[in-house]
């Protein structure tokens, strides 16, 4: 076993010990991202709303921004469960053999 293997074991075992099937860690992905997305709806109805509210140039930046940062944290969350999720498929696959 080589050094880096080594070192990935404790996050292998990690994968295992957290999650009993692929289901549970979709469940975990649902839960992490129901606030990021809340928070995504609200800005682009706020963006949305913009002309209505009298929003200067300058707080339609910032929503902009603010949108964008949260989509940016979205998908960082779903690539993070993405990778738990192959991890977790290999593991399971490899102790089956």
């Amino acid at each position: 076993m080589n050094l880096d293997a080594r070192a990935a074991e404790p996050l292998l075992q990690h994968a295992l010990d957290t999650y009993a099937s692929e289901k549970d860690i979709d469940d975990a992905r649902s839960r992490a991202l129901r606030a990021p997305d809340q928070v995504i709806k609200q800005i682009e109805q706020r963006i949305a709303d913009a002309g209505k509210s009298k929003m200067t140039e300058s707080e339609l930046k910032n929503q902009q921004a603010l949108l964008d940062a949260k989509k940016k944290e979205y998908g960082a969350i779903s690539a993070r469960y993405d990778e738990e999720k192959r991890r977790f498929g290999e593991l399971t696959r490899a102790g089956k053999k």
